[in-house]
């Protein structure tokens, strides 16, 4: 069993014509008899090919001779030929066998099978026509095409797609569910005392379908299951779900389901019944599942969360529903021992857990309990009536949801039906409605294609060209490998030289049989069991020998040699070393993401500093609709012959470039981005920004110590020129020409009536505004963003402005989908050879294959990253130049202020102190997309702010009429409740950051709540009690005892040794 295999290995074979085979399986030097890894699967593994087997395995078992159909074969030096069948047979035994027939019923394998004339091909002679060079039908441009690279762009789905898509949202059932739970073994509160698995107790649902819309239905209906009608809650439940006939093809709805109530349901779904369910999971989170009962009925689980971005009780403000308050219930006092309770008061407050409510929400839970505490507490009817009231919530918002969504679009989709997520729903609408064909160019996830090859060969070939710069090779990196023909075979070489003719081959040693390394000749290949070493150098000599026949001069270099002239030659070694250009352009390594750190760890406004913190305005969006420029199609590949570098001149390229680029030494505000120690830095030095313990100074005065390599979109790099940076190489180039770029194009298509909808449901800025102020309102929009509104049109509606504003924020983001997620299947036990197969598929990881329980096998899988496919219109550098261009306005932003000014960024905002009487942000500021508004609430200034890490930090404010103070908190990681907040907040962060620059480092810690899984994602859920630590991280620059940051490699007083190696 080989790492990374999901089933056995045959990796040698002795006495193979021996008879009463039996099968021994060796681990821990130790033998046992051969065992399915699955207990309960039944598998058969055949020995003759090495692969799981079903029924009827020996008609397609890959060990038969493809020339005679036999397993028993003789392979011989013969050439006997067939003129019946155009083959040619390297034995009597196999010719004659050719002939034979396997059954009475069966033909002999000369009347089934043939060689084509033309192809060479060996085909079939039954079934479909044979056709040579066969085309194959490309998914991404839905048009047929030959075997080889492909350059294509997405094409829109066709109008037969879209009208079965409509057809499948023309009738729907919806059932909306809740479940509640008992989470604690203890009768009595005990704070953080959980120990069991959520055991649900009740359950709540509704019905709605098209017709009814949630409104009065004969067909639909509403109930609950409960401790109090059967008990057997989940068990109900689901038999509910596959056997109500009025639920046939329906859609079921939980909030945050995917983490929760779906886990619950499922699980029991699969304990009692075989039924096939298939997961698109997020992590451990269901994204979406189905359940086929039968042929004509497949249940589809959808978390509403993943469409309406919100919890529960905010979906009734967000929305404007008529059920307006979620309510309070005690969940710690949910045990069976109060079950059919009635108390004369109601429980206490402890039982509600309020300490571990937001401080706003606590305020208000012990108002309303101060007034109702005296009052009778029926548990079974307070139980009910919270999770009716929960299913009422989610059902009016869905409805609202799903009539807003027919709003955005002529064709009315209906989000729930067409996609399990918003972003996907997004993406559909504009493939459906908005891009055209030949919009969004097809761009393979690891770059354009090509044949693996050694980073250790690529090296050498570069030190090549470097020693000899007259020479310039074609090779991975520079065109491609070259193809050498050798009499109609094709070989790949590492480097060719086309005005020479010459050929240059770097050996692995144990790719290719090192006679030096690998004296031993019978000796089996570690990474090919089924070949010696001594075959692999006979292979290596012939195929040398080829070359040279068709007129190569070939020169061949052994990886032993190479790491001999390394150990003698310091400047080689260190060449190796530093050279970071190994592989071809990758267009993930440009997605980078927003700019987030920390420049003065603690800062207090003075007699002479404001301090100020601004945000753009809808960054993205505007990014999308009117700021950035996207391409159509596909790319120019460049990897030679590229334009000269001019110093100081923006790049004669629009796109993506892969180059090596030398930061300036005293540039205060770094321009691009670098990622070093799993974090994304802004660093003037690589070798500072990649140590685990960089020095206070940078020591690196050396250019080869202090360049950097990446990926990066245009914009940033003009803007990093301009900024005193110098591209010293370019390695690889993917430019699009100036008439293939557009501004707006189908984001302006799709985002403008949304960003009108927004406006108009925004409402009126104040209740008490004359006609021409309304006026002057709809004008100024118009100016700003493009916007066209009448005055009639303004009307203030929370469900559509939420709605419209979660679309436009959620536009692109697909576009920059990661492809790698894992797929998991449940299947039956008696699909075991399904299961097998789903493992066993090219490009995919296994990574589960377990019982679960005793009727299914729980199987996942994920794509290998390196040859990893992408999805339909995923387009990485959508994704990059959105990010990218949403960077440089931050930076613009970012040096209006100053560097000397700067407190704390995140992605779209900065904090920063301003001189009174100032503004240098005055040229950005408005109300408009895109524009900077104040994040400080009109009457309040900022006094203090500290800064503990990025999305860690805290602020103090005080009210200029009144002098109240109020402060602010924020810690990525932590849900800042009553409870936790008494631990984090303003005063605690000030002492931490205080300790930390007084070279006393400490931290804060905290208990949180959370759910935990079991075994694996369907295994129950438990609520557990567990620690977080609060401490400053202060590793994006280097910083001084007050705080302030200098950005890695900043070293203005020394000059640079001009070392670099690639020139």
């Amino acid at each position: 069993m080989e790492p990374g295999v999901a089933f056995p290995t045959v990796i040698f074979e002795e006495n193979e014509q021996a008879d009463g085979f039996i099968s021994l399986y060796h681990h821990d030097e130790h033998f046992d008899f051969f065992q399915p890894s699955v207990e309960c699967v039944r598998a058969r593994f055949c020995f003759k090919c090495g692969t799981l087997a079903k029924k009827n395995h020996f008609k397609k078992c890959a060990a038969l001779c493809k020339r005679c159909g036999f397993s028993e074969c003789e392979r011989g030096t013969e050439r006997i030929y067939c003129s019946d069948c155009n083959i040619h047979f390297s034995s009597k035994k196999c010719f004659d066998q050719h002939l034979k027939k396997k059954s009475t019923r069966a033909d002999p394998h000369c009347k089934t099978w043939e060689k084509c004339y033309q192809c060479q091909k060996i085909h079939s002679t039954s079934g479909s026509e044979h056709k040579c060079f066969t085309t194959r039908f490309c998914k991404i441009c839905m048009t047929k095409r030959g075997n080889g690279h492909h350059v294509c762009s997405h094409a829109k789905p066709s109008d037969a797609t879209k009208k079965r898509a409509l057809k499948k949202q023309e009738n729907w059932t919806f059932l909306m569910y809740d479940f509640e739970c008992q989470v604690t073994k203890a009768v009595d509160y005990k704070n953080g005392v959980y120990g069991m698995k959520h055991l649900p107790n009740l359950l709540c649902y509704r019905m709605i379908c098209n017709k009814c819309m949630g409104g009065n239905c004969d067909t639909c209906e509403r109930g609950n299951f409960s401790y109090m009608n059967g008990g057997r809650v989940v068990e109900r439940f689901t038999e509910f779900l596959i056997t109500n006939p009025k639920l046939q093809n329906a859609y079921i709805l939980a909030h945050n389901g995917g983490r929760y109530d779906h886990v619950l349901s499922m699980e029991q779904m699969l304990k009692e019944e075989l039924y096939d369910q298939k997961f698109l999971l997020s992590g451990t989170t269901i994204l979406s599942a189905t359940v086929k009962v039968d042929k004509k009925n497949t249940l589809t689980f959808r978390d509403s969360v993943k469409y309406l971005q919100m919890s529960l009780d905010q979906l009734p403000k967000a929305f404007n529903l008529e059920t307006k308050s979620k309510g309070t219930f005690p969940y710690m006092f949910n045990h069976p021992d109060r079950h059919g309770t009635v108390l004369p008061h109601h429980p206490p407050a402890e039982y509600y857990e309020p300490n571990r409510m937001s401080i706003k929400k606590r305020e208000e839970f012990l108002k309303w309990y101060d007034e109702v505490k005296d009052r009778e507490f029926d548990f079974d009817k307070e139980i009910l009536a919270y999770c009716q009231t929960d299913v009422d919530i989610l059902t009016e918002a869905i409805v609202k949801f799903i009539e807003t969504c027919n709003q955005t679009n002529a064709s009315k989709w209906n989000p729930i039906i067409q996609c399990p997520t918003l972003p996907s729903f997004l993406m559909f609408i504009m493939t459906h409605e908005h891009i055209g064909d030949g919009d969004v160019g097809y761009i393979p996830e690891n770059g354009w294609p090509g044949r693996n090859n050694s980073v250790f060969a690529l090296k050498y070939i570069l030190w090549l060209e470097r020693e000899k710069p007259w020479l310039k090779l074609q090779h991975k990196l520079r065109g491609g490998e070259y193809k050498a023909e050798c009499s109609g075979t094709i070989f790949y070489v590492d480097g060719y030289n086309e005005e020479t003719n010459e050929v240059f081959e770097i050996h692995g040693c144990l790719w290719h049989g090192c006679p030096k390394c690998f004296p031993n000749s019978d000796a089996q290949c570690p990474r090919d069991r089924e070949t010696t070493m001594g075959e692999l150098y006979d292979e290596t000599i012939r195929r040398e020998g080829r070359l040279r026949s068709a007129g190569y001069i070939v020169h061949t270099i052994w990886e032993c040699e190479i790491k001999e002239m390394l150990r003698r030659d310091p400047e080689m070694n260190e060449f190796f070393k530093k050279c970071r250009h190994t592989h071809a352009l990758r267009p993930r390594e440009a997605m980078y993401g927003g700019r987030t750190q920390q420049f003065q760890s603690i800062y207090i406004a003075n007699d002479e500093y404001d301090i100020e913190y601004y945000d753009f305005c809808s960054e993205y969006p505007k990014v999308n609709m009117k700021g950035g420029e996207y391409p159509r199609g596909t790319p120019q590949v460049k990897t030679s012959m590229f334009a000269p570098i001019v110093d100081g001149q923006p790049l004669p390229y629009k796109g993506l470039i892969y180059c090596d680029a030398l930061p300036p030494r005293d540039c205060a505000l770094p321009v691009l981005p670098h990622r070093g120690n799993g974090k994304l830095l802004f660093p003037l030095c690589s070798t500072c920004a990649s140590a685990k313990n960089p020095p206070p100074k940078c020591p690196h005065t050396n250019v080869s110590d202090r360049y950097l390599t990446g990926v990066w979109c245009h914009d940033e790099l003009n803007l990093a020129i301009s900024e005193g940076y110098t591209i010293l190489r370019y390695h690889e180039v993917w430019n699009w020409p100036a008439e293939e770029w557009f501004r707006g194009g189908f984001f302006e298509s799709f985002m403008k009536p949304l960003l009108k909808m927004k406006h108009a449901a925004s409402g009126w800025p104040r209740p008490d505004m004359s006609i021409q102020e309304k006026q002057a309102h709809v004008d100024s929009i118009l100016e700003n963003d493009g916007v066209e509104l009448s005055v009639d049109s303004v009307a203030s509606n929370p469900a559509l402005r939420s709605l419209s504003k979660l679309f436009l924020n959620s536009t692109w983001g697909k576009f920059a989908q990661n492809p790698c997620k894992t797929e998991t299947q449940m299947v039956p036990v008696s699909g075991w050879f399904k299961a097998a197969k789903f493992l066993e598929e090219v490009g995919h990881d296994p990574k589960c294959f377990e019982e679960w329980g005793d009727s299914h096998i729980l199987v996942s899988r994920q794509p290998i990253k390196d040859i990893v496919t992408t999805s339909r219109f995923s387009n990485i550098v959508y994704g990059a130049l959105t990010t990218s261009a949403a960077r440089v306005d931050l930076f613009n932003a970012m040096k209006l202020v100053g560097a000397e000014n700067l407190i704390y960024c995140d992605t779209d905002s900065i904090i920063f102190r301003q001189k009174k009487g100032t503004d240098p942000l005055a040229p950005l500021k408005g109300e408009a997309l895109g524009q900077m508004t104040n994040e400080v609430p009109a009457g309040w200034k900022i006094s203090e702010i500290v800064a503990l890490a990025p999305k860690v930090y805290a602020y103090k404010m005080i009210n200029t009429d009144t002098d109240e103070v109020k402060y602010i908190s924020k810690a990525k990681g932590v849900t800042l409740n009553y409870e936790t907040s008494e631990k984090v907040n303003f005063e605690t962060m000030k002492q931490l950051i205080q300790e930390q620059l007084s070279g006393n480092k400490n931290h804060i810690t905290v208990n949180r709540m959370r759910m935990k899984r079991g075994a694996n994602f369907l295994d129950g859920l438990e609520s557990i009690d567990e620690t977080k630590r609060i401490r400053c991280v202060m590793d994006k620059g280097t910083f001084d005892a007050h705080g302030q940051l200098t950005p890695f490699g900043h070293m203005p007083d020394k000059d640079l040794n001009q070392d670099y190696p690639f020139y």
